[in-house]
């Protein structure tokens, strides 16, 4: 969540992996469980044109 506060929005893969100190593919696992299980994080298109792939972000009241 500060990440996303930083960043004024949604959170690269790459960088939720550098913050929980995981490898990438197990944060992409983490992301995909929390956006489509637990409903807990929300993907959001990337508008800045970085090209890092999809950004996450907490959904609202979650």
């Amino acid at each position: 969540m500060e990440a996303e506060e930083a960043h004024e929005g949604g959170v690269a893969l790459d960088e939720v992996a550098r913050i929980a100190r995981m490898s990438h593919d197990k944060a992409r696992v983490l992301m995909h469980d929390l956006v489509t299980t637990h409903r807990l994080a929300r993907q959001v298109p990337d508008t800045g044109r970085t090209d890092l792939g999809p950004l996450y972000e907490v959904r609202p009241g979650g």
